[in-house]
Protein backbone atom coordinates (compact mmCIF):
# COMPACT_ATOMS: atom_id res chain seq x y z
CA UNK A 1 0.00 0.00 0.00
CA UNK A 2 2.68 2.25 0.46
CA UNK A 3 4.93 1.25 -2.22
CA UNK A 4 1.67 2.45 -4.14
CA UNK A 5 1.15 5.28 -2.88
CA UNK A 6 4.55 6.34 -3.48
CA UNK A 7 4.68 5.63 -7.22
CA UNK A 8 1.42 7.75 -7.55
CA UNK A 9 3.21 10.69 -5.99
CA UNK A 10 5.98 10.21 -8.25
CA UNK A 11 4.16 9.80 -11.23
CA UNK A 12 2.15 13.23 -10.20
CA UNK A 13 5.40 14.74 -9.42
CA UNK A 14 6.96 14.13 -12.91
CA UNK A 15 3.83 14.92 -15.03
CA UNK A 16 4.95 17.56 -17.48
CA UNK A 17 3.12 20.72 -18.74
CA UNK A 18 1.64 20.94 -22.47
CA UNK A 19 0.28 23.62 -24.22
CA UNK A 20 -0.36 24.27 -27.63
CA UNK A 21 0.58 26.78 -29.47
CA UNK A 22 0.34 27.96 -33.93
CA UNK A 23 3.11 25.07 -35.05
CA UNK A 24 2.03 22.14 -32.27
CA UNK A 25 2.50 21.08 -28.96
CA UNK A 26 4.89 21.64 -26.51
CA UNK A 27 6.22 20.09 -23.75
CA UNK A 28 7.99 21.85 -20.93
CA UNK A 29 9.42 20.63 -17.54
CA UNK A 30 8.11 21.62 -13.83
CA UNK A 31 11.38 23.15 -12.08
CA UNK A 32 12.21 24.36 -8.58
CA UNK A 33 15.25 26.88 -8.40
CA UNK A 34 15.72 29.37 -5.34
CA UNK A 35 12.90 27.59 -3.99
CA UNK A 36 10.64 28.43 -6.05
CA UNK A 37 8.31 26.49 -8.52
CA UNK A 38 7.84 27.26 -11.78
CA UNK A 39 6.96 25.99 -15.55
CA UNK A 40 9.90 26.62 -18.47
CA UNK A 41 9.66 25.52 -22.34
CA UNK A 42 13.08 25.74 -23.45
CA UNK A 43 14.27 25.66 -27.17
CA UNK A 44 10.65 26.87 -29.05
CA UNK A 45 11.33 27.60 -32.40
CA UNK A 46 10.29 31.18 -33.96
CA UNK A 47 11.74 31.03 -37.28
CA UNK A 48 13.50 28.30 -39.73
CA UNK A 49 16.83 27.34 -39.30
CA UNK A 50 18.82 30.63 -40.94
CA UNK A 51 21.07 28.48 -43.18
CA UNK A 52 22.28 27.31 -46.27
CA UNK A 53 19.70 29.95 -48.62
CA UNK A 54 18.00 31.39 -45.74
CA UNK A 55 21.76 32.42 -44.49
CA UNK A 56 21.99 36.24 -44.46
CA UNK A 57 18.21 36.99 -45.31
CA UNK A 58 15.21 38.06 -43.79
CA UNK A 59 13.98 35.32 -41.03
CA UNK A 60 11.33 33.18 -42.10
CA UNK A 61 8.53 31.66 -39.63
CA UNK A 62 8.96 28.37 -38.34
CA UNK A 63 6.54 26.03 -39.67
CA UNK A 64 4.29 23.07 -37.96
CA UNK A 65 6.28 20.25 -36.34
CA UNK A 66 5.02 16.62 -35.96
CA UNK A 67 4.18 15.06 -32.48
CA UNK A 68 5.59 16.99 -29.40
CA UNK A 69 8.02 19.33 -29.29
CA UNK A 70 10.30 18.37 -25.86
CA UNK A 71 11.16 21.67 -25.10
CA UNK A 72 13.49 20.58 -21.89
CA UNK A 73 16.67 21.81 -22.65
CA UNK A 74 18.12 25.41 -23.05
CA UNK A 75 18.82 26.02 -27.05
CA UNK A 76 22.49 26.24 -28.34
CA UNK A 77 23.94 30.34 -28.71
CA UNK A 78 23.58 32.06 -31.91
CA UNK A 79 27.33 32.25 -33.41
CA UNK A 80 29.41 34.58 -31.88
CA UNK A 81 32.99 36.39 -31.90
CA UNK A 82 34.34 33.34 -30.49
CA UNK A 83 34.20 30.28 -31.58
CA UNK A 84 30.84 28.68 -30.09
CA UNK A 85 27.72 28.52 -31.11
CA UNK A 86 25.61 27.60 -34.15
CA UNK A 87 23.69 28.91 -37.35
CA UNK A 88 20.15 27.67 -35.95
CA UNK A 89 19.74 29.59 -33.44
CA UNK A 90 16.53 30.98 -33.39
CA UNK A 91 14.63 29.74 -30.30
CA UNK A 92 13.54 31.23 -27.59
CA UNK A 93 12.43 29.77 -23.95
CA UNK A 94 8.60 30.70 -21.82
CA UNK A 95 8.91 30.80 -18.21
CA UNK A 96 5.40 30.58 -16.59
CA UNK A 97 4.00 31.05 -12.68
CA UNK A 98 3.43 27.22 -12.13
CA UNK A 99 -0.49 27.79 -11.97
CA UNK A 100 -0.54 30.23 -15.16
CA UNK A 101 -2.18 27.78 -17.44
CA UNK A 102 -5.41 27.64 -14.98
CA UNK A 103 -5.12 30.96 -14.24
CA UNK A 104 -8.56 32.88 -15.99
CA UNK A 105 -6.67 36.51 -15.89
CA UNK A 106 -4.11 36.26 -18.07
CA UNK A 107 -0.55 37.70 -16.77
CA UNK A 108 2.10 40.36 -17.98
CA UNK A 109 4.82 39.23 -19.93
CA UNK A 110 8.06 40.39 -19.79
CA UNK A 111 10.19 39.60 -23.33
CA UNK A 112 14.38 39.97 -22.61
CA UNK A 113 16.20 40.77 -25.13
CA UNK A 114 20.13 39.93 -24.02
CA UNK A 115 23.20 42.51 -24.41
CA UNK A 116 26.83 41.78 -25.97
CA UNK A 117 27.27 44.18 -28.32
CA UNK A 118 25.87 42.46 -31.06
CA UNK A 119 28.14 39.90 -31.19
CA UNK A 120 27.78 37.95 -28.06
CA UNK A 121 25.33 36.69 -25.66
CA UNK A 122 22.19 34.35 -25.18
CA UNK A 123 19.37 33.11 -23.78
CA UNK A 124 21.40 31.35 -21.58
CA UNK A 125 23.29 34.04 -20.31
CA UNK A 126 21.01 35.27 -17.53
CA UNK A 127 19.30 34.38 -14.31
CA UNK A 128 17.11 35.39 -11.35
CA UNK A 129 14.28 35.85 -13.71
CA UNK A 130 12.35 33.28 -11.37
CA UNK A 131 11.66 36.40 -8.78
CA UNK A 132 9.80 38.08 -11.56
CA UNK A 133 8.11 34.54 -12.03
CA UNK A 134 7.23 34.05 -8.93
CA UNK A 135 5.21 37.41 -8.74
CA UNK A 136 3.22 36.60 -11.55
CA UNK A 137 4.74 37.53 -14.59
CA UNK A 138 5.00 35.30 -17.84
CA UNK A 139 9.00 35.74 -18.64
CA UNK A 140 10.96 35.34 -22.37
CA UNK A 141 13.75 35.14 -23.61
CA UNK A 142 15.12 35.16 -27.06
CA UNK A 143 17.54 34.55 -29.03
CA UNK A 144 18.80 36.78 -32.32
CA UNK A 145 21.74 36.04 -35.20
CA UNK A 146 24.66 37.75 -33.74
CA UNK A 147 27.78 39.36 -35.38
CA UNK A 148 27.94 39.01 -39.51
CA UNK A 149 25.60 36.38 -39.52
CA UNK A 150 22.89 39.19 -37.88
CA UNK A 151 24.08 42.42 -39.30
CA UNK A 152 26.58 41.85 -42.36
CA UNK A 153 25.23 43.76 -45.35
CA UNK A 154 25.84 44.41 -49.21
CA UNK A 155 23.19 46.38 -49.42
CA UNK A 156 21.40 44.13 -51.86
CA UNK A 157 18.98 40.99 -52.00
CA UNK A 158 22.09 38.88 -51.28
CA UNK A 159 22.68 40.61 -47.60
CA UNK A 160 19.82 43.55 -47.32
CA UNK A 161 21.48 43.59 -43.27
CA UNK A 162 19.62 44.42 -39.64
CA UNK A 163 18.85 40.39 -40.08
CA UNK A 164 19.26 40.35 -36.19
CA UNK A 165 16.78 43.15 -35.70
CA UNK A 166 14.49 41.78 -37.89
CA UNK A 167 14.77 37.97 -36.09
CA UNK A 168 13.60 40.42 -32.62
CA UNK A 169 10.77 41.41 -34.64
CA UNK A 170 9.53 38.30 -35.68
CA UNK A 171 10.25 36.63 -32.28
CA UNK A 172 8.12 39.47 -31.09
CA UNK A 173 5.00 38.53 -33.60
CA UNK A 174 5.65 34.81 -32.66
CA UNK A 175 4.86 36.01 -28.91
CA UNK A 176 1.92 38.33 -29.65
CA UNK A 177 0.33 35.02 -31.30
CA UNK A 178 1.16 32.34 -28.95
CA UNK A 179 2.04 34.00 -25.60
CA UNK A 180 -1.66 33.18 -24.44
CA UNK A 181 -1.23 29.44 -24.68
CA UNK A 182 1.13 30.22 -21.83
CA UNK A 183 -1.25 32.37 -19.47
CA UNK A 184 0.69 35.13 -20.66
CA UNK A 185 -1.44 38.86 -22.24
CA UNK A 186 -0.47 39.70 -25.34
CA UNK A 187 -1.69 43.47 -24.77
CA UNK A 188 0.20 43.54 -21.73
CA UNK A 189 4.02 42.61 -23.15
CA UNK A 190 7.19 44.79 -21.54
CA UNK A 191 10.72 44.58 -23.25
CA UNK A 192 13.52 44.38 -21.30
CA UNK A 193 17.23 44.82 -22.56
CA UNK A 194 20.64 45.93 -21.58
CA UNK A 195 23.47 46.85 -23.46
CA UNK A 196 22.77 45.85 -27.20
CA UNK A 197 19.54 44.64 -26.36
CA UNK A 198 18.12 48.55 -24.53
CA UNK A 199 19.48 49.82 -28.06
CA UNK A 200 17.75 46.72 -30.19
CA UNK A 201 14.50 48.17 -27.72
CA UNK A 202 15.35 51.46 -28.94
CA UNK A 203 14.92 50.82 -32.78
CA UNK A 204 11.72 48.65 -31.82
CA UNK A 205 10.44 51.56 -30.42
CA UNK A 206 11.20 53.24 -33.73
CA UNK A 207 10.94 51.15 -36.81
CA UNK A 208 7.02 50.28 -38.02
CA UNK A 209 7.21 46.72 -38.03
CA UNK A 210 7.36 46.39 -34.47
CA UNK A 211 4.24 48.43 -34.06
CA UNK A 212 1.88 47.14 -31.81
CA UNK A 213 3.97 43.90 -30.44
CA UNK A 214 4.58 45.43 -27.25
CA UNK A 215 3.23 48.04 -25.04
CA UNK A 216 6.11 48.94 -22.70
CA UNK A 217 9.87 49.29 -22.70
CA UNK A 218 12.46 49.22 -20.26
CA UNK A 219 16.32 50.17 -21.80
CA UNK A 220 19.04 49.64 -19.55
CA UNK A 221 22.83 50.91 -20.68
CA UNK A 222 22.01 51.65 -24.39
CA UNK A 223 19.94 53.87 -26.97
CA UNK A 224 20.39 54.27 -30.92
CA UNK A 225 22.19 57.35 -30.56
CA UNK A 226 25.46 54.99 -29.21
CA UNK A 227 27.91 55.31 -31.85
CA UNK A 228 28.59 51.08 -31.57
CA UNK A 229 25.02 50.89 -31.95
CA UNK A 230 25.07 51.91 -35.38
CA UNK A 231 26.51 50.96 -38.75
CA UNK A 232 27.83 52.72 -41.30
CA UNK A 233 29.79 52.12 -45.04
CA UNK A 234 28.02 48.83 -45.35
CA UNK A 235 29.34 47.13 -48.33
CA UNK A 236 32.80 48.57 -47.75
CA UNK A 237 32.80 46.75 -44.53
CA UNK A 238 31.41 43.48 -46.24
CA UNK A 239 34.16 43.91 -49.16
CA UNK A 240 36.51 44.36 -46.42
CA UNK A 241 35.61 41.00 -44.69
CA UNK A 242 35.23 39.10 -47.85
CA UNK A 243 38.76 40.21 -48.56
CA UNK A 244 40.28 39.01 -45.51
Amino acid sequence: RGVLLLLVVVCVAQERPVVEVAQGRVVGLNTTRHNITFLEFLSIPYAQPPVDHLRFKDPVPAGPWEGDLDASSLPPPCDQLVVTGREDCLYLNVYTPEDALETPEPLPVMVFIHGGAFYLGSARTYHGFEELVKRGVVVVMMQYRLGVFGFLSTEDEAAPGNQGLKDQTLALTWIRDNIAAFGGDANKVTLMGESAGAISIHYHLLIPSSAGLFSAAIMESGTSLCNWGRGRDFRLAAQTLAQK
